[in-house]
Formats: structure tokens, C-alpha cells, sequence
């Protein structure tokens, strides 16, 4: 049974996972941010690795296979103090793509993976309290949700875009915005579909011009290896979501900041 535990910038665990990650360093696991590894149901280690390759997962998988044998499984304790969506609410999952415009030749931090960056699509959410979903379900666009859409989300990829506007009317979302000198038009567009006083459908496409994002981790993907000085296409896609699907659960990349879900 894969299991992915959420444990970068603002860990969101169980106290049964947070009981696993504390553990992993006396099982001879050293990674806490990314990598892979493999239990028993009772909790011994079979197997373990990082990277981003097939390969090393495949070998992984076979050392834990190998190593297998039936024992006792654990009761996980429960989900106290864990963050959720808001009750009531919707998720959005919000979703990036550099275009076009990078080459194979462009210098890449991330050795024979780059091209892997280069394409990644990069992932995180959007979360909507009650009375924005309700006030969707009216045709209203409140402030409070279009600033988090903006300042959270578009700004975190299009970090140079200046002006941006967004409204909602007869069920059309649409807005722009300006980046670089001479300045670059970019465009918004959407949707919103309601159905028995329930927001159905929610899609968002964000295109414009983008830059470099200095991401160590490789979490804005394809925006981290954009060369230095050079703007190329890029895309944003807010689409409705499942709140009670796995990644829903993800907290938001910026659900550090005090006020993402004022």
C-alpha cells in the first residue's frame, strides 16, 4: 500500500506519521523531504532510496520484496490537530507548464534530469472557505478569494506581473495582466458552472510571460529552469477538485502565510 507522507516547509502529519518520521534516522533512513522507502505492515525497514529515477525505485521495490515476511501490523493513531480543507468548502487544484522556449542546451542545475524539469508539471491547491463557495454559487467572485487566487497563486509563478485583474460575470472569468519592459500581456480565462445551488465546475487558465524561479527543490518544476534573463511562455490551470481525494488533503504551498484563508 504506497502512502506519501507531507513533510516540507509546514509538516501536516498524524501523530502516527510524525511517530514514522522520527523514527526513520534510527532505521537508517536520512532523508525527511523526498525519497522513498518501504515497511512492513509491523514497522520493520525493507528497503530504501532517493532520486527521481524508475530505475532506483524498481530496486528498491525488489529489496523490499525480498526482504518480506508476514509479521503483526500496528493501529495508526488519529488525525487530531491535522489540517483540512475548510468544512463546507471547495479545493482546486492549480497546476503550471513552461510552454515552449527552452532548449536542451540551457545550463540546467539539475544534471540528466533537466529534461524532466523542463517538462514537469508543476502542482499545488487552492483552498476556498464556505462563503466564498457560496457566493460563487451566486455568480460573486469575493475579494477575499480573489486576492488569495492572485497574491498566492498567480503571483507565485508570474512574480513579475503587475495589475492583475480578475472578475466573474454571467458565469465567465476573465482578467489580465503585465509583465516585463516592454510589457508582455497576459490573459485570464474561465469558467463557473453551478448546478442545484452548488458550485460543478470551476476552470481557470492563466497564460503569460514567465522567469527563472530560484527553487532549490525543484518544487515550481518547470519554472526552475528557465534560464536567467529569459521570459518564456507559461500557463496556470485552476480546475475543481475532489476535497476528499489524497492530494485535496495536501496543504497549500502557502498555507504558511497567516492570512492564505482569511
Amino acid at each position: 500500500m504506497p502512502v506519501a507522507v507531507d513533510n516540507v516547509d509546514h509538516p501536516n502529519q498524524t501523530a502516527a506519521e510524525l511517530e514514522f518520521l522520527n523514527s526513520l534516522a534510527e532505521r537508517g533512513v536520512k532523508t525527511c523531504t523526498e525519497g522513498y522507502c518501504a515497511f512492513s505492515p509491523g514497522g520493520k525497514l525493507l528497503g530504501w532510496g532517493s532520486g527521481f529515477s524508475a530505475a532506483g525505485a524498481k530496486e528498491m521495490l525488489a529489496q523490499a520484496l525480498e526482504r518480506f515476511k508476514p509479521d503483526a501490523a500496528t493501529v495508526g493513531k488519529g488525525e487530531e490537530g491535522v489540517r483540512r480543507p475548510p468544512e463546507g468548502g471547495l479545493v482546486m487544484n492549480v497546476t503550471w507548464s513552461v510552454l515552449s522556449g527552452l532548449s536542451e542546451s540551457d545550463a540546467s542545475p539539475y544534471g540528466e534530469y533537466a529534461p524532466y524539469f523542463r517538462r514537469a508539471l508543476g502542482s499545488d491547491r487552492l483552498w476556498v472557505r464556505r462563503d466564498e463557495a457560496e457566493a460563487l454559487a451566486k455568480g460573486e467572485l469575493l475579494e477575499s478569494l480573489k486576492a488569495r487566487i492572485v497574491r498566492r497563486h498567480v503571483r507565485h509563478i508570474f512574480f513579475k506581473a503587475e495589475e492583475i485583474q480578475l472578475a466573474l460575470r454571467d458565469g465567465r472569468l476573465s482578467g489580465s495582466f503585465e509583465t516585463g519592459a516592454p510589457p508582455r500581456r497576459g490573459w485570464i480565462r474561465g469558467a463557473v458552472e453551478v448546478r442545484d445551488g452548488r458550485v460543478q465546475r470551476f476552470d481557470l487558465v492563466v497564460k503569460g510571460w514567465g522567469d527563472r524561479i530560484e527553487d532549490e527543490g525543484g518544487f515550481a518544476a518547470g519554472m526552475t529552469t528557465i534560464p536567467e534573463g529569459k521570459t518564456v511562455p507559461v500557463a496556470m490551470l485552476f480546475t475543481l477538485a475532489d476535497p476528499k481525494d489524497g492530494l485535496s488533503r495536501v496543504l497549500p504551498s502557502a498555507l504558511g502565510a497567516e492570512d492564505y484563508i482569511r
